[in-house]
């Protein structure tokens, strides 16, 4: 049926050409057209072959009864993404924004759970995509922009260190020691210290010092982009 139906149209295209080359205006086939896909799903009572260009896909599409199905193709399995630099929902494309399936027509609402994806649209905003690892699904988010290194992120290296244990030394003070009596001959001789002369303290006097070392560090985050290239996400759930 849609086959008979694109022959149909392409005789009706070319037949203008067989009278002249160059057709005027007024003997072009013109196409029903809608602003977008939300204006060509809110056409009520369409019958099955019916025709109608999207401008804003720039597409023609044929209703099947059922649903408006790109002409020359099925399009897009559901579910395909796609990077691109148009900033808002095209063709059945829908922005990966993380806004909630109430928001979506019916029909891509309803594709969006046959693939898994329930309450909300992924948000792919600051993100990159990649494949699943084991225990992860797709539309699982994970990884950061930036980070901050911790102590357990740095490599486990000793560090080491002391002063010179080099300490001895001595404390000069003026007198001398010796045997004198005091007060008079009957008392014991005590060993006290006159003046005059000199002598030395003890040289014991090794030690160590206990040294603190800044890493002069202040916490900054630092980003984990590889260079980039700022394009949108999308995600096809049909026109």
């Amino acid at each position: 049926m849609k086959h008979n139906l694109l022959i149909l149209l392409i005789i009706i295209l070319v037949f203008p050409y067989s009278r002249a080359q160059t057709p005027s205006a007024e003997e072009l086939v013109t196409i029903h057209s809608v602003a977008n896909s939300t204006g060509m799903n809110s056409i009520s009572g369409a019958s099955a072959g019916a025709l109608v260009f999207n401008l804003a896909d720039k597409n023609l599409y044929i209703y099947d009864g059922t649903t408006w199905q790109l002409v020359g193709g099925n399009g897009p399995e559901i579910g395909r993404t796609k990077h691109s630099f148009q900033a808002t929902d095209h063709g059945g494309w829908y922005l990966l924004n993380g806004r909630s399936l109430t928001s979506l027509s019916t029909s891509a609402a309803s594709a969006a759970n046959s693939i898994g994806i329930t309450g909300n649209l992924p948000n792919a905003t600051d993100r990159v995509l990649k494949h699943p690892k084991s225990g992860e699904s797709p539309g699982d988010i994970g990884g950061e922009a930036s980070t901050t290194l911790t102590q357990a992120n740095l490599p486990n290296v000793n560090f080491s260190g002391s002063t010179s244990n080099d300490g001895n030394h001595n404390h000069d003070f003026s007198g001398y020691f010796s045997w004198e009596s005091i007060r008079h001959s009957a008392d014991a001789y005590r060993n006290i210290l006159l003046s005059g002369g000199s002598n030395n303290t003890n040289t014991t006097g090794n030690h160590t010092h206990t040294v603190n070392v800044s890493s002069g560090g202040s916490d900054q985050p630092f980003e984990q982009y590889q260079p980039y290239l700022v394009a949108n996400t999308f995600i096809y759930l049909g026109v």
